[in-house]
């Protein structure tokens, strides 16, 4: 996962799955709640070289619900067992890191594994179409009034490689 440093109202998505202790192992394990992960487990995040910060989990209304740092739920148990979100507070994306770890530790009774997600914190933002975010290029596309020239651009692109 990659985003921009300083981004907002952040979901993370977790694939959940039985361990080998679990009936089914490898099955995605449906059904889970957020005190599942706040009773004998944990919710959690770790800025790169700083120390784990806990989060306190809520539930969300539902999937699509808007962002609540806390927040937890299944997203849809039929069309996508096992696949949880999880919001994360605002202060996990602050600039000052390269990457940050995002994990959930499921009570061991439900005999569950989840696998870590590793986020990398860009200051480079994918979605702007014009400049990437980067503020010393005109916010102008190639060639266009007040944009680089198009044979300028490739110069550009051609150095970096």
């Amino acid at each position: 996962m990659i985003v921009t440093a300083g981004a907002t109202n952040r979901s993370v998505y977790f694939y959940i799955t039985g361990d080998a202790s679990h009936a089914s192992p490898g099955d995605p394990i449906t059904g889970l709640l957020f005190s599942d992960i706040e009773t004998g487990g944990s919710a959690s995040y770790a800025r790169q070289g700083a120390a784990r910060v806990d989060l306190t989990l809520i539930t969300l209304a539902s999937a699509s619900a808007a962002h609540a740092d806390g927040g937890f739920i299944l997203v849809d148990d039929t069309n996508m067992p096992g696949v949880y979100r999880c919001d994360y507070p605002d202060a996990a994306f602050a600039t000052g890191v390269d990457q940050i770890t995002c994990d959930l530790l499921v009570a061991a009774a439900k005999n569950a594994h989840v696998a870590p997600v590793i986020v990398d914190i860009t200051d480079v933002n994918l979605r702007d179409a014009v400049r990437a975010g980067l503020t010393a290029l005109p916010n102008a596309a190639a060639d266009a009034a007040g944009g680089l020239q198009y044979r300028m651009l490739v110069v550009l692109i051609l150095m970096l490689f």
